[in-house]
């Protein structure tokens, strides 16, 4: 039922659940990424979650194995910076398993190709709200 709800081709159901979630963790890596991140020292942000959230996360990142997520399941996004470049690249785990994002070149991903695999499901929290209380696509009730 919850993947016929929030199934990736009804992108703006995904957005809708999970967008602002997916907009503000992007925001914050590449805050993080770029040096401007006003909270420099911050090395852990963590957000909890139920697993009706959970799943439409799993399916925006394009890893949902169409499982109810077990009881205390997390998903892990690590923000990773190559020690000589300094190209910041992006690591997802599952219940601890490295995953690969689709639309990713490897299980770590470059954060500009994560933000584009991520891209169609992101939504800034001022245009969820715009689309929340647009009433004009609610049938009236009379």
């Amino acid at each position: 039922m919850i993947y016929h709800i929030y199934e990736p081709s009804k992108r703006e159901n995904l957005q809708l659940c999970v967008g602002p979630l997916l907009d503000t963790v992007l925001t914050k890596m590449d805050e993080k990424a770029k040096g401007i991140s006003p909270e420099p020292n911050r090395k852990l942000f963590l957000y909890s979650v139920h697993d009706t959230t959970l799943m439409p996360c799993l399916m925006a990142l394009g890893i949902f194995d169409m499982k109810w997520p077990p009881y205390a399941a997390d998903i892990t996004l690590e923000l990773l910076e190559h020690r000589t470049t300094k190209e910041s690249f992006v690591k997802v785990s599952y219940l601890g398993q490295d995953q690969r994002i689709p639309g990713c070149s490897g299980v770590i991903c470059p954060l500009s190709e994560f933000q584009q695999a991520l891209a169609a499901y992101t939504l800034p929290l001022d245009r969820y709200k715009q689309l929340c209380d647009n009433t004009e696509r609610v049938p009236s009730q009379s």
